[in-house]
């Protein structure tokens, strides 16, 4: 699959340019290639499966349940082995911004043509997040992020950035939210987060959590339903 991605990279080209005939010097000169050992490498294994062939599957299950909408839930940190108290907000991303490194595949382009051709559902999807994330800063009590831009997203209205995300491009069926929640290494969530001072019981399996996620659920829920009383 990842080779297969490779064959518009200029590296690709050129090697087929080079030796224009399928030989033995042209299967050489490509399994010899820097670019070949690094998508061979035991050290890219992780980020392949886990940010390209994980979510392709993901993407392809949501896709044969054909939905009618689909929550795409985050927890976020500004780094990942220290809490902080500086950065706390909502924002969720919907299709759009799409950068020039973005277009780099067959497959690509063809995923981000799709979703961005498709007004109704790029509609339905800017509605369904922007009434969520309302309802998930009015429920948790962090506001909604309003810089102009975020990391690869310009925002459409506040706390909703249009950003060409692998899953928001690669699901073709109903609206989609992607939604960052919160940033669960600022202190004081941290510290809610970790507190399982509920308990709740689910086909007979008792377990605790925490019940700073019973607003956070509540703000999906009352996102979702004012949602579907907007359509109906």
């Amino acid at each position: 699959s990842e080779i297969l991605e490779s064959t518009d990279y200029h590296w690709f080209e050129k090697i087929l340019e080079d030796h224009p005939v399928a030989d033995e010097k042209l299967f050489r000169s490509f399994v010899t290639s820097d670019e070949y050992k690094i998508i061979q490498s035991g050290l890219h294994r992780g980020p392949y499966f886990t940010t390209r062939v994980d979510l392709k599957a993901r993407a392809k299950i949501i896709n044969d349940f054909d939905p009618h909408l689909t929550l795409v839930v985050h927890f976020d940190a500004d780094k990942n082995d220290a809490w902080q108290t500086r950065e706390q907000d909502v924002r969720a991303y919907i299709p759009g911004n799409v950068l020039s490194t973005e277009y780099s595949s067959r497959e690509q382009r063809f995923a981000t043509a799709r979703t961005l051709l498709d007004l109704p559902r790029w509609t339905q999807s800017a509605m369904l997040t922007t009434t969520v994330v309302k309802n998930l800063t009015s429920e948790i009590g962090i506001p909604l992020k309003t810089t102009e831009t975020d990391i690869g997203g310009i925002r459409i209205v506040d706390g909703v950035y249009g950003r060409n995300l692998a899953l928001n491009r690669q699901i073709n069926r109903g609206a989609v939210a992607y939604v960052e929640v919160l940033h669960y290494n600022f202190k004081s969530d941290y510290i809610q987060l970790a507190n399982a001072n509920k308990r709740a019981e689910i086909n007979g399996i008792k377990f605790r959590y925490p019940a700073r996620l019973d607003a956070i659920v509540n703000g999906f829920k009352n996102g979702v339903l004012e949602y579907v009383d907007g359509v109906r």
